[in-house]
């Protein structure tokens, strides 16, 4: 079930990736759907904005300068532990990529993206958030 245009600008968005072109995508397309969308171009950047504000799902890359997608995402769950945090590559990082789902990302993809794929996966996060809040799971980070 898709939330409602109403209900989708109260939704927040991060995306954490040093890629320009990708923040700026992701910013554009998210944003026509509604989502507030906010960027980051660094895990450190990303994580002040964690702390300061509640984002329903994080995109952040896996390979970026200073801290990678994985130490970011070990960050962001006892920053963020609501946070549904799909984790991108444009590279053959497959370890780096299980160790973040194995610690509980929500998903993976891969780089050069399909769009329809993002609002799939968006979709799916939120509908993931909807379901635990209702069952009550209190979101705790995995160890």
């Amino acid at each position: 079930m898709k939330p409602s245009l109403e209900k989708q600008e109260t939704i927040k968005i991060l995306v954490i990736d040093d890629e320009p072109v990708i923040r700026d995508l992701l910013f554009d397309v998210l944003s026509r759907k509604g989502y507030k969308v906010d960027t980051a171009a660094d895990g450190a950047i990303g994580l002040k904005k964690a702390d300061a504000s509640q984002y329903k799902v994080v995109f952040t890359d896996i390979r970026m300068p200073g801290m990678n997608g994985v130490e970011v995402y070990r960050r962001l769950r006892t920053i963020s532990p609501q946070s549904k945090v799909i984790v991108m590559t444009g590279y053959g990082l497959e370890e780096m990529i299980q160790e973040a789902l194995d610690l509980g990302a929500f998903a993976d993809v891969k780089k050069p993206f399909d769009l329809e794929l993002i609002y799939d996966l968006v979709e799916r996060a939120l509908a993931n958030a909807e379901k635990e809040a209702e069952n009550g799971d209190n979101n705790l980070p995995k160890n």
